[in-house]
């Protein structure tokens, strides 16, 4: 199994996780590696961490990031506009974190088949990782000789989707016009008809192209099916 997740909760002298997101990710690598199940993670080794909230000597709550040696960051071989991408765990700029996206479920997909490791079934751990559906689609598409839907049903069957919250609000939605930016040559390439769609909801999107779901609550699950019943 291949596990993407866009943080991950290891140990404290790796800062490339925010709280309980991260925890639950780090714990389902440290159960598995128990167990002595296949599976591999899928993530960003941020350079400049993430923020460490600390309390100054007027009181009041400062941010300050907890950065990683980067002679230990394998990204040096990059392009420094290229590092950006992956330098600091989420960002409040809307194109960078899509690309941020693109590089860990694409980039994500390409390095696993670079390195020749094999798995049969992929799990999104929340939606950012969702780009690599689109990349297994063309990949089966392009490479498999599937049609489409074919494609489209194939990574269904193989794909679980780990959601964390049904709030809105709590995920980023992107018109389309920006997507196009990034993933017009994936329509000319598979014949997607995005035309009359408005925006792009990587959460809804990643409920559509897997086959089964679930929630790291049972409350959040029942609040998630209701929300997306009409998907």
């Amino acid at each position: 199994m291949a596990y993407f997740c866009t943080e991950f909760g290891l140990h404290h002298t790796l800062p490339i996780y925010s709280g309980g997101f991260g925890f639950l990710a780090g714990d389902i690598l440290k159960e598995t590696s128990d167990m002595g199940l296949p599976m591999v993670g899928v993530g960003f080794m941020y350079p400049q961490g993430y923020v460490r909230q600390v309390i100054g000597s007027d009181g009041w709550q400062q941010g300050a990031n907890e950065t990683i040696d980067k002679d230990c960051a394998p990204i040096e071989r990059n392009d420094p506009w290229d590092r950006q991408i992956s330098s600091h765990l989420y960002t409040p700029d809307m194109n960078q974190g899509l690309r941020q996206q693109i590089v860990l479920g694409i980039g994500g997909y390409r390095m696993l088949e670079e390195i020749g490791i094999e798995y049969s079934i992929l799990h999104l751990n929340e939606g950012h990782p969702t780009c690599v559906l689109f990349e297994r689609v063309r990949v089966f598409i392009e490479d498999g000789g599937l049609s489409l839907d074919e494609a489209i049903e194939k990574v269904k069957r193989t794909s679980i989707f780990t959601t964390h919250t049904p709030l809105q609000a709590a995920t980023e939605v992107y018109s389309f016009n920006m997507m196009s930016n990034y993933f017009e040559d994936y329509r000319k390439r598979l014949g997607h008809r995005w035309r009359d769609v408005k925006r792009y909801d990587r959460r809804r999107c990643a409920l559509r192209y897997d086959r089964a779901s679930d929630a790291c609550r049972d409350r959040q699950g029942r609040n998630s099916h209701r929300r997306t019943d009409s998907l």
